[in-house]
C-alpha cells in the first residue's frame, strides 16, 4: 500500500493534455490546452477573465456526472491525497475504491500516484472546484469530512494530516491534544522542530495559555533557540496554567517512557534548568535538575534522562569535567538504545565538548563516530541528529590542522544541523567553518560564516555558547583590535577577573586583546591566575591554550628563556593529541617564539622534549598562512634575519635612527619607558647588535630603514 505521505507531484504536462482529451468539449480551451508547450504555465495562468476553463469544468466535466459519483467528487475534495478506505472513512460510504477507479477510466483529473492504484490525487484546478462547489452547495458538510479525515489519519498515527484536518474542521482542542500526544515524537525522535511550530501556530492563543503541554511544547523550541526570555515566559505561564487545573488522561504516542510532556511539573523544572545552564549558572542547572528527579517516576526515562543530564552540565560548567565525562557517557548509551536519536545526539555532542576541553581529542572523535553509528542503525540517514556528530568532527579536525577534511565535515553538518531541534551544533558548525576560511586565506567569507553562527548561538555568551567570544577573536586575527575590544566592554570582562570557568572564553580572547595593545604585564597576570585554576581542576584542553598565550605575555614581556621554557611545557602536553590551531592561529608572534625554542633545542632543556614531528607540524602550518600578529602590522621579511621585526619594532627602529630618547619614543608612542626598553632591546636581539648605533648600521645594511 502507497504511503499515506506520499508526495503531491504536478502532473506531467502530456497526461494534462490527454485527460482533457477524454472529455468532448463544445469550447474551445481544450484544443488550446493541447496547442501549448508549457501546459502547467498554461493552466495556471487562467484567473480572471480566463474563468471559462473552471465553467468548462463544472458544466463539461463535473455537471455531466451521475449523482453518486458528483457527490462523491465533492465530499473527497477535502482531501490531498485519497484512497480508497480513507474515502470510504471520510464520506461515510462503502465503495471508493471502486469510484476512484471508475473516475479515472472516465479522464475525470484523478491521476493514479502508484502502479496498484492505491493512491490517488485531483489536479490541482479541478479540485479548487470541487473545493469551491462543496463550501457552496453544502457548507454544513466540509466540517464533518474534515473531521472524519481527522479521525482515520490520526488512528494510524499520522499526526500531520490528523492535525491538518482537526484545524480545519475547527476542532481545536482536538488538534491540540493531537499536538501533545505526537510532540515527543517530532522532537525526540525525527529531530523536526519546525514541524512542531507549524503545528502550534494556527491555535487560538487563548487555548494554547490553558494548556500547560502546549506552552512547554513552545517553551523548548524557544529555549533551543536561545530565545530565554521568550521561553521563561512560556514556562511561568504552563506553571500558571498547571495550577488548579484537572488533569486529563495523556497517553504520548511514544509511550511513557520517552515522553518529556508526560510529567508537566518534572518538565517545568527541566526547562528551567536548561535556562540556568545556558545562563552559566550551575547551581541552579544542578538545583533543576535535582528538582525534576525527584518528581519523576521510575518509568518516566526521558525525564530522568534529561535531568542526569544537567547535572552533568552542572560540573561541567564548574569545571568538574571528569564527573561530567562520566556522567554523560552514562546517559547515551540508553537513550541510543531506547531509539531516541535527537537525544543521544545532543549528548554525545556535549560528551565530545569535554573530552574536548579535557585535551581528549581521540576520544572525541569516537564519540563522534560511535554517534553517527547510532544514527545509522535507526535505517533513516540523513537524519539531523547526524548534525552534531558531523560538526565535532569537523571541529577536532580544524583543531589538527586537517582542514580539507574539517571543511567537509563542517559542510555536511551545517547542513543537518539547520533542521536539528538544537541551535548550539549548528552555531558552532559556522563558526569552525569561520575558521576554516581564515586559515584558508579567505577573511570576508569567515566573517560572514561568523555573524550567521552569533545569530543562531543560543543564549548569553559563555562555556556554553562560546561562538561571541569565537567572534571577538576573530576580529582580532584580522587586525580589529576595536572590534574586539569593544566586545570585551560589552562583556563586562576586566584584566583583575576572578577566574570563573563559565566565562573562561571570554578571558582567553581577553588577554589576547591585552597582548595586541601592548601590555603584557596584565595579561601574564590574568593568564596566570587562569592556568592555576585550570591546573586545580586537570582541565588539559584550558592548560593548553592558556599555556600558549602564557608563553607569548612572557615573550613580550621580554623574558624570552621562561616564554620558550612555558612553550615547550605547553607542546609536551599537546603534541600527544595533535593539538596545532590552538598554536598556529596566534600567527606572527607564535612564529617567532616558535623559532626560538627550535633554536633552543641544541641547548637541552625543556626544548629538547618536543617531539620533532609535532614541531614540523606546527611550523608548516605557519607557513601555509599569513601569519600577521593580531592588532598590529608585520613588515616585509627581510633577507639574513631569522626573526622578523614586527611594525612596532620597526617604528621604534626608525625613532633609534632618528636619535631620540628612549623617554621621547615613550612619549610619541604613547606607550610605557618599561616597554620601550623591551622593544629596544628585540630590536638588538633580532639584528644582533650590541648597541643602537650597531642596530642602526645593520638595518640599513638590510634596507629596513633609508
Amino acid at each position: 500500500m502507497h504511503s499515506a505521505r506520499h508526495p503531491v507531484t504536478p502532473l506531467p504536462a502530456d497526461h494534462q493534455g490527454e485527460l482533457l482529451d477524454l472529455v468532448p468539449s463544445p469550447m474551445s480551451a481544450n484544443a488550446a490546452l493541447r496547442g501549448q508547450d508549457d501546459v502547467d504555465g498554461f493552466v495556471a495562468a487562467f484567473t480572471g477573465s480566463h474563468r471559462y476553463v473552471l465553467d468548462y469544468l463544472a458544466e463539461e466535466v463535473l455537471e455531466r456526472q451521475p449523482g453518486r459519483v458528483r457527490e462523491f467528487l465533492l465530499e473527497t475534495s477535502v482531501l490531498e491525497l485519497l484512497s480508497g478506505e480513507l474515502c470510504d472513512a471520510v464520506t461515510g460510504r462503502p465503495g471508493s475504491q471502486a469510484l476512484l477507479e471508475q473516475a479515472e477510466r472516465a479522464g475525470l483529473f484523478v491521476v493514479p500516484l502508484d502502479e496498484v492504484r492505491g493512491w490517488w490525487r485531483y489536479h490541482h484546478l479541478f479540485a479548487d472546484l470541487l473545493r469551491a462547489r462543496l463550501q457552496a452547495e453544502q457548507p454544513e458538510k466540509v466540517s464533518g469530512l474534515h473531521r472524519n479525515a481527522a479521525a482515520w489519519y490520526a488512528e494510524r498515527g499520522l499526526a500531520d494530516d490528523a492535525i491538518r484536518h482537526a484545524v480545519t474542521a475547527g476542532q481545536m482542542t482536538w488538534a491540540a491534544r493531537l499536538i501533545e500526544q505526537h510532540f515527543d515524537a517530532a522532537h525526540s525522535l525525527r529531530g523536526e522542530a519546525a514541524t512542531v511550530q507549524r503545528w502550534l501556530a494556527p491555535l487560538p492563543a487563548d487555548l494554547v495559555r490553558s494548556r500547560p503541554r502546549l506552552l512547554l511544547a513552545q517553551a523548548v523550541p524557544a529555549a533551543t533557540g536561545g530565545h530565554l526570555e521568550t521561553a521563561e515566559r512560556l514556562v511561568d505561564a504552563a506553571e500558571l496554567a498547571c495550577a488548579g487545573l484537572s488533569e486529563e488522561p495523556f497517553e504520548p504516542t511514544i509511550g511513557r517512557a520517552g515522553s518529556l510532556l508526560v510529567n508537566v511539573p518534572a518538565m517545568i523544572a527541566l526547562s528551567r534548568g536548561y535556562l540556568a545552564q545556558l545562563r552559566g549558572d550551575s547551581r541552579g542547572t544542578a538545583h533543576f535538575g535535582s528538582q525534576a528527579m525527584a518528581q519523576s517516576r521510575e518509568d518516566e526515562w526521558i525525564v530522568r534522562s534529561v535531568a542526569q543530564g544537567q547535572l552533568a552540565v552542572a560540573a561541567w560548567l564548574d569545571g568538574r569535567l571528569g564527573e561530567a565525562e562520566r556522567a554523560f557517557a552514562q546517559g547515551i548509551a540508553g537513550r541510543h538504545a531506547a531509539g531516541l536519536p535527537t537525544w543521544g545526539a545532543w549528548e554525545s555532542y556535549e560528551l565530545g565538548r569535554v573530552q574536548h576541553a579535557r585535551g581528549r581529542l581521540d576520544a572525541a572523535v569516537r564519540t563522534c563516530e560511535q554517534a553517527l553509528d547510532a544514527v545509522a542503525r535507526t535505517g533513516r540517514m540523513p537524519l539531523p541528529a547526524a548534525g552534531p556528530a558531523y560538526v565535532g568532527l569537523a571541529e577536532v579536525a580544524y583543531q589538527r590542522n586537517e582542514l580539507r577534511g574539517a571543511l567537509e565535515n563542517a559542510t555536511r553538518g551545517i547542513a543537518l544541523c539547520r533542521s536539528f531541534v538544537y541551535t548550539m551544533p549548528l552555531a558552532a558548525g559556522l563558526a569552525t567553518l569561520a575558521w576554516i576560511r581564515q586559515a584558508g586565506g579567505h577573511p570576508a567569507g569567515a566573517l560572514e560564516a561568523m555573524g550567521e553562527a552569533v545569530r543562531a548561538s543560543p543564549g548569553p555568551p559563555g562555556l556554553l555558547n562560546p561562538i561571541p567570544a569565537r567572534r571577538a577573536r576573530l576580529l582580532l586575527a584580522q587586525g580589529n583590535l576595536g572590534g574586539a575590544a569593544g566586545w570585551m566592554k560589552e562583556a563586562g570582562l576586566g584584566p583583575d577577573d576572578e577566574p570563573d570557568y563559565a566565562r573562561e572564553p571570554g578571558h582567553l580572547v581577553l588577554a589576547r586583546v591585552l597582548l595586541a595593545q601592548e601590555r603584557p604585564g596584565p595579561a601574564l597576570a590574568l593568564l596566570d591566575r587562569l592556568h592555576a585554576a585550570a591546573a586545580a581542576q586537570d582541565r588539559a584542553g584550558s592548560l593548553i591554550e592558556i599555556g600558549a598565550l602564557r608563553a607569548l605575555a612572557l615573550a613580550a614581556d621580554g623574558d624570552t628563556g621562561r616564554a620558550v621554557d612555558a612553550l615547550a611545557d605547553v607542546l609536551t602536553l599537546a603534541c600527544p593529541q595533535d593539538y596545532v590551531r590552538v598554536f598556529a592561529d596566534e600567527g606572527a608572534p607564535m612564529a617567532a617564539l616558535l623559532a626560538r625554542l627550535i633554536a633552543a633545542q641544541r641547548s637541552g632543556g625543556p626544548a629538547a622534549q618536543v617531539p620533532v614531528g609535532c614541531l614540523a607540524r606546527l611550523q608548516r602550518a605557519l607557513q601555509a598562512q599569513d601569519i600577521a600578529p593580531a592588532g598590529r602590522g608585520h613588515v616585509a621579511a627581510a633577507p639574513g634575519l631569522a626573526e622578523q621585526l614586527t611594525s612596532r619594532e620597526l617604528e621604534v627602529l626608525k625613532m633609534l635612527a632618528a636619535g631620540r630618547s628612549n623617554q621621547v619614543i615613550a612619549s610619541q608612542l604613547v606607550i610605557t619607558l618599561d616597554t620601550v626598553k623591551k622593544h629596544v632591546s628585540h630590536v638588538l636581539g633580532k639584528l644582533g647588535a650590541a648597541n643602537r648605533t650597531e642596530a642602526v648600521a645593520r638595518a640599513r645594511e638590510l634596507s629596513l630603514i633609508p
